[in-house]
């Protein structure tokens, strides 16, 4: 398999349904920052072990490029796109990835009429770059994190 660069990874990164063969992987982008699970670590055994008692795939999709697991992707779509879960493992950081799966969702925010709307922690100043980048402003903010949102353009308020 092709090693991914900027210029390969960033084309048009593929979304699957997620399924219980990918709960590793998952948990481990979402609670290890893509780190192995470390099986002399009870605590971290016992989350995994929750994790993957309550896991439900269909509400996660699996972010691939160039056929490679790259990252996953949680949206609730009720009154906005709601990403409630957005991670790309450190290696593929950078590459465009996290860039492309964004745009698709302002396309179809400006298609649908409906805000993006997002939580991000306030020391992953990488992310928020990249939010700011795409258009996403702060709405609400604490110590912790920021509460981050996308307006369609048929909604913006014209200065």
């Amino acid at each position: 398999m092709e090693k991914l660069t900027e210029e390969s990874a960033s084309k048009a990164p593929k979304l699957r349904q997620a399924t219980d063969e990918d709960c590793l992987l998952l948990f481990r982008l979402q609670h290890l920052n893509g780190d192995d699970l470390d099986a002399s670590d009870s605590e971290q055994v016992a989350r995994y072990e929750q994790y993957k008692n309550d896991f439900d795939g269909s509400k996660i999709q699996v972010i691939m490029s160039k056929g490679i697991v790259v990252g996953r992707l949680r949206i609730v779509r009720e009154n906005s796109i709601y990403i409630g879960g957005f991670q790309i493992l450190p290696q593929y950081r950078g590459l465009g990835i996290g860039t492309a799966v964004l745009s698709g969702l302002v396309v179809e925010s400006e298609q649908t009429g409906m805000p993006i709307t997002l939580e991000v922690f306030n020391d992953n100043t990488q992310a928020i770059d990249l939010y700011e980048k795409i258009g996403f402003v702060t709405t609400e903010e604490n110590d912790k994190q920021k509460t981050m949102r996308y307006e369609p353009s048929s909604v913006r308020i014209s200065p």
